[in-house]
């Protein structure tokens, strides 16, 4: 049986329930992640292509 590998990204914003847009709150849950991501990767040590 093949090995597979399963990653999993999530990103996290909080909202004031009366600033509730659910479309809005995943756009910028999305715009966190990718941001965390993008300064996680620009560090060399982190950089998944140089192993």
């Amino acid at each position: 049986m093949k090995k597979q590998c399963y990653h999993v990204s999530i990103g996290i914003k909080q909202a004031k329930a009366d600033h509730l847009n659910v479309s809005d709150l995943l756009y910028q849950a999305d715009k966190a992640m990718r941001k965390s991501k993008e300064e996680f990767y620009k560090k060399a040590e982190n950089d998944r292509r140089a192993r």
